[in-house]
């Protein structure tokens, strides 16, 4: 006989994520997992690929389109990972170096840390593969953005290096992404870090976009799928097929683009898992950034809720309680009935109590699926946690130090 507490541990055979799924369903309460780890081309990205979405942190968001220090301000205090600025031509978005310069100032002002922003790219060992290349980046890039929230994004599209490289020293840039359709040649042919984005049809097969993206190896530092539209390389305001886009985040980290908006933000985080989502369109009244569009997307792409949570988290304790009930029938036919439920579970209570329980099982998985309650803790997690009052950036007394 077991004694209570008792860990159970699976040893071997896990090499995906239905495996695991297996052993939760069947009470496993650890897994061990070594060969399918080794034969992986990047350690980090399989362990999250087994652990599962629920255990993955939460995407990225970067409001895209930014024209003033107003705008960059109140999707600071939004709490954005990144701010685009635009620099393509024929943009109504695009904004001058000195108004770049301008809201970069603002940026500055805002970020308590003082220290320069530091994206290292990975060494010659990840660009064997793009699932070691993009997941390492992806991490750097988490690393640094809640290091240095926000990192600033100049966006380009067709345009000379030369001129690129000059706008982004001028500017102050921590990241160049490229919307057009060039072609780069290496990694220091740019002084920044360079987002690719590429462009995706509902037609696209995915083997064929996943070849065009493994030229970008070792030479962009991640990868954004948008929507492809003859008449314009972005900000559209349209999406395209997110079944492409599922896949292929099933081999290497990406960011999703593309007529992302406060009705489908969720559902395409969900659906895609990206580690990086990128607005700007879908956040804008009129064509200025809305504040709060900006604030509840963010909440949106960080804290996804199901509108099917519901009917599933309903069918998930019918099951569970159908299956409690068949084991009870089962060990009564065998006379084995030491308790209501067996020796090692169930729930023996009064019956007065059951609907409070009850009650309270229901609250709580309310709570967790809510994005405005996970909100709300995050704040009070980053700001509160162990003082009496929130943290503030003193800028007197940084100025006098």
């Amino acid at each position: 006989m077991l004694r209570k507490n008792t860990i159970f541990c699976a040893l071997s055979g896990i090499h995906t994520r239905e495996d695991v799924v297996n052993m939760e369903s069947s009470h496993v309460n650890a897994i061990l997992v070594g060969e399918a780890l080794m034969l992986s081309d990047y350690a980090p990205f399989k362990a999250r690929q087994l652990l599962g979405p629920n255990r993955l942190p939460p995407s990225m968001v970067k409001i895209c389109g930014i024209k003033d220090s107003l705008a960059a301000s109140n999707a600071i205090h939004a709490r954005t990972d990144l701010i685009g600025l635009v620099f393509a031509p024929n943009s109504h978005r695009k904004v001058s170096v000195s108004t770049a310069q301008e809201i970069v100032r603002t940026i500055h002002s805002i970020r308590c840390d003082r220290d320069p922003v530091k994206l290292t790219p990975p060494n010659h060992f990840y660009t064997t593969n793009p699932t070691r290349w993009f997941g390492k980046w992806s991490e750097i890039l988490l690393t640094e953005a809640n290091r240095k929230k926000p990192l600033i994004v100049g966006v380009f599209a067709n345009q000379d290096p030369k001129e690129v490289n000059e706008i982004a020293t001028q500017v102050g840039l921590d990241i160049i992404q490229l919307s057009g359709n060039e072609k780069i040649s290496s990694e220091s042919e740019y002084v920044k870090p360079v987002f690719k984005a590429v462009h995706v049809g509902n037609d696209e097969k995915v083997e064929d976009v996943i070849a065009h993206i493994k030229q970008y190896v070792g030479v962009a530092a991640a990868i954004l799928l948008d929507t492809k539209d003859p008449s314009a390389l972005g900000g559209t305001g349209k999406t395209f097929d997110w079944s492409i886009a599922k896949e292929i985040a099933q081999h290497f980290p990406i960011g999703l683009a593309g007529g992302l908006n406060l009705n489908n933000v969720s559902s395409g985080v969900l659906e895609v898992r990206p580690f990086l989502v990128d607005v700007s369109s879908g956040v804008e009244t009129y064509q200025e950034k809305d504040p709060q569009k900006v604030n509840a997307f963010i909440e949106m792409a960080k804290f996804p809720f199901d509108p099917h949570y519901e009917a599933k988290r309903n069918a998930l304790i019918q099951k569970h309680r159908e299956e409690i009930e068949a084991k009870v029938a089962k060990d009564s036919l065998n006379g084995y009935f030491p308790g209501r439920f067996g020796d090692f579970g169930g729930r023996f209570v009064p019956e007065t109590l059951v609907e409070p329980l009850e009650q309270l099982e229901k609250a709580y998985w309310d709570a967790k699926h809510d994005p405005a309650f996970h909100a709300q803790v995050t704040e009070l997690y980053r700001h509160y946690i162990h003082r009496p009052t929130p943290l503030y950036f003193a800028r007197e007394l940084t100025n006098l130090a």
